[in-house]
């Protein structure tokens, strides 16, 4: 099953190029949980978490963005990953021909054996960790608009985007569609509303 993300991420803080969630603070390097203590006595909560539905856990999710090994100097190794649920890698390509590519092959595949493998390494490490890669994005979302359009071409990115997914490993896919209809850098289409939620439809299928 496909594990579809429709969110951008409202950070309550980051640390480096992660984020943590709403209801989780920083400490230290740490993305820890909110409980409410509002003085500095000891915590005496005694709530037991018993909640075996998935839909209701917490979720922490970062983004890596592919860039940060330059200038940033930031890498899948400074990764918090002790702090997270998920990953978000940031970002594959939507490209012109409607298919996901990666973007910069060689920082994505190449470098210090590419930061896809670094990150299956890094779930290795921690098996509960899901890492996800994320479609788009401000600088990529420009061709959204026409691999949304019809039936054929959403079919022909979904089948695109499972196919990089499961060749490179990825837990899911999360789409960044930056903006249907309008903003971002490429002025959509009206028709966008329509067609972003079939593209989501044939995402879930």
């Amino acid at each position: 099953m496909i594990l579809v993300l429709f969110l951008l991420l409202a950070a309550g803080c980051s640390t480096g190029d992660v984020q943590c969630g709403k209801g989780t603070h920083l400490e230290g390097d740490t993305c820890v949980a909110d409980d409410g203590d509002t003085g500095a006595e000891a915590d005496t909560d005694t709530d037991t978490d018993t909640d075996t539905d998935t839909d209701t856990e917490q979720r922490v999710i970062g983004w890596f963005v592919e860039w940060g090994v330059y200038d940033r100097d930031y890498h899948v190794a400074d990764i918090p990953a002790h702090a997270l649920t998920h990953i978000n890698y940031a970002f594959i390509d939507v490209t012109a021909d409607g298919e996901c590519q990666p973007y910069d092959a060689w920082a994505a595949l190449e470098k210090d054996g590419g930061n896809y493998a670094q990150l299956m390494e890094l779930r290795e490490a921690y098996p509960d960790l899901r890492v996800m890669m994320s479609l788009g994005g401000w600088t990529l979302s420009s061709n959204f608009s026409d691999v949304a359009m019809t039936e054929a071409s959403r079919a022909s990115f979904v089948s695109s985007c499972v196919d990089l997914m499961l060749t490179y490993d990825f837990d899911g896919i999360d789409v960044d569609w930056e903006y249907p209809v309008e903003g971002g850098l490429t002025t959509g289409r009206p028709e966008d509303t329509e067609n972003f939620t079939l593209l989501m439809a044939e995402f879930r299928d």
